[in-house]
């Protein structure tokens, strides 16, 4: 199954989050981007993000801006507003 989720990551002291589709397999985050994103240009060179179980609204949110709450677990972003975080 196919869960919308915010995906948040950090890059060069940089934020960023996006609305991705993600399901999970063998312990691992599948998750399909597209060329050229920032998600995607970030995860290349860097191996760590979080995936954030958010209401509705934060979805919409993210398509529009990487401005948010951020909070850090080891240098990883992850947002305040999430009901769950991996």
């Amino acid at each position: 199954m196919i869960n919308e989720v915010v995906v948040a990551t950090r890059k060069n002291s940089k934020d960023n989050k996006a609305p991705i589709g993600v399901y999970f397999k063998d312990k691992k985050v599948i998750m399909h981007l597209f060329y050229g994103s920032h998600t995607y240009e970030n995860l290349l060179t860097e191996d760590y993000f979080s995936v954030n179980v958010v209401p509705p609204i934060e979805i919409a949110k993210a398509v529009l801006d990487d401005n948010d709450e951020y909070l850090y677990y080891n240098d990883i972003p992850y947002l305040k507003n999430s009901y769950y975080t991996l």
